[in-house]
């Protein structure tokens, strides 16, 4: 368990979204808590067993709800009352590798020599094209540890006009092209103006208005920086310290703080014009449809917002006052057929230009992705609405899986929570991810690794508490350990 646990940073995000310093110290605590859980004839308290070490020495280190779901799925697989007491003839480590049930050291010995020289990520609960991901994720970070090292920290502290010149032409190019194409200026001095009014002051409604004034504001910083390089480099203007140091920001291949403060997009300049000015001029459209009236009625495409989890907010205000009832009252559903949606207070709102990572939409639902597989797939439209709780999901729990949407591929923030019901599952692999895809620049949104389809019953709501911390461990399971409670908390 302690070396799946480990092994399984190496396909990050899939595996885990983010390194977590597991230890031997962790594997001991680890055992000393689980010496006096089995033996023969005994019945091991597995609540106490999951509690432990859920919230105390594995899931302590995790910072991710996503992170602790997949702990929660280990746990319930490889820690149970047949396994603890020696009874799990049939388990399997990975669905592959048979588990000894005997406490001879030879036998474990057998079964780890027995493994193949290379870690398949099937063994993890991974979907079968993991291995794609991780080498992509590598290729990027090589690619930047390049530009990194083309780039001295001395040569970027001093200015060069020819240097400068010379490196951020491009850029320079590639934002006058934008100006020009989208006429971004007047897109910006038009958006910063408009307010929804009468009829149309909805929460929905409101919310795109902000995100027009936000794409304002976006591209007046990226003009104000770029502006002032070109004058600099021209001989046009004197060089201020605040130029000289977006200047030095951009030959190190870094996003300038001025426009990160405003949104976090892509670490590369030039994607991160790209991806602003597509939002920008996405914006544009989403206003013409606010004006119309028809903004819900048509399809949306998150990667068009700057704050897409913004949307689902206003979408739920708006919906509670259409229902007449609070917004902790609702909860979020989504369908791939909107006549599972139809008993909805609002209209269901159609999402589409969504990509599935880890998986691939059957007829019948999810399936696991080949070895052979890319590592995005199109997603049919889905149908999304906020629901009150005497409306039944869409999908029964037990042919249906609830996905959280993050905002990017390293699944850091999250956009929405777990909708219910998201369609059908044959069989689905973990790192299964979702992204919004669209013309000439993409936001990703991908969505929470999920285990295999074995680790479906134990990835369900309520399973047990969430990490809070040791010290409410200690209060949550002193009358269940007892006298071993203080033995378990010097360990921990």
């Amino acid at each position: 368990f302690h070396a799946l646990i480990q092994e399984r940073r190496t396909y990050i995000p899939q595996g885990w979204t983010k390194f977590y310093e597991f230890t031997p110290a962790d594997l001991r605590s680890a055992a000393d808590l689980l010496a006096p859980a089995g033996g023969s004839g005994r019945s091991p308290d597995l609540d106490t067993v999951h509690g432990l070490l859920g919230t105390s020495v594995y899931g302590g280190r995790l910072e991710t709800a996503a992170d602790r779901r997949v702990l929660e799925a280990y746990m319930r697989i490889y820690f149970t009352a047949d396994l603890l007491a020696g009874r799990g003839m049939h388990a399997k480590l990975g669905g592959t590798l048979p588990l000894p049930q005997s406490a001879s050291h030879a036998d474990y010995v057998r079964a780890i020599t027995s493994l193949p020289a290379q870690d398949s990520p099937q063994l993890f609960g991974l979907s079968l094209n993991a291995d794609r991901a991780v080498a992509t994720r590598t290729a990027m970070h090589v690619a930047s540890s390049l530009r990194t090292l083309s780039t001295p920290a001395e040569a970027a502290a001093h200015f060069d006009r020819e240097r400068w010149a010379a490196e951020l032409s491009p850029l320079l190019n590639l934002w006058q092209k934008m100006l020009r194409s989208h006429e971004l200026l007047k897109l910006a001095d038009e958006g910063a103006a408009r307010q929804p009014n009468g009829r149309l002051d909805t929460p929905v409604n409101r919310f795109v208005a902000l995100e027009l004034e936000k794409a304002s504001r976006l591209v007046y910083a990226v003009d104000a920086v770029l502006g002032s390089i070109a004058r600099v480099v021209r001989g046009a203007e004197l060089l201020t310290g605040a130029v000289q140091k977006d200047g030095a920001t951009l030959l190190a291949s870094e996003v300038p703080a001025a426009w990160s403060d405003l949104w976090e997009g892509p670490g590369e300049p030039g994607q991160w014009i790209r991806a602003a000015v597509h939002r920008v001029a996405g914006l544009a459209g989403w206003w013409s449809r606010v004006e119309q009236g028809a903004l819900l009625q048509s399809p949306l495409k998150l990667g068009e917002l700057l704050n897409p989890g913004n949307l689902l907010n206003a979408l739920r205000q708006q919906t509670a006052r259409a229902a007449g009832c609070s917004i902790d009252a609702l909860r979020l559903i989504c369908a791939l057929d909107r006549s599972h949606v139809s008993k909805t207070p609002t209209e269901p709102v159609q999402v589409d230009a969504l990509v599935l990572q880890g998986a691939v939409m059957s007829p019948n639902g999810l399936v696991e992705a080949p070895p052979d597989a890319p590592l995005a797939h199109p997603m049919p439209p889905l149908f999304v609405a906020w629901i009150p709780g005497d409306i039944p999901d869409p999908y029964p729990r037990d042919r249906s899986v609830g996905l959280p949407v993050y905002l990017d591929i390293e699944r850091e923030k999250m956009c929405a929570p777990r909708p219910a019901g998201l369609s059908a599952a044959v069989c689905w692999g973990s790192g299964i991810a979702r992204r919004c895809r669209a013309a000439g620049a993409e936001m990703l949104t991908p969505l929470r690794a999920l285990p295999s389809c074995r680790f479906a019953r134990a990835l369900r709501p309520g399973a047990h508490p969430k990490a809070r911390g040791a010290q409410n461990t200690v209060h949550r399971h002193r009358e269940r350990v007892g006298a071993g409670w203080r033995r378990a908390l010097r360990v921990c």
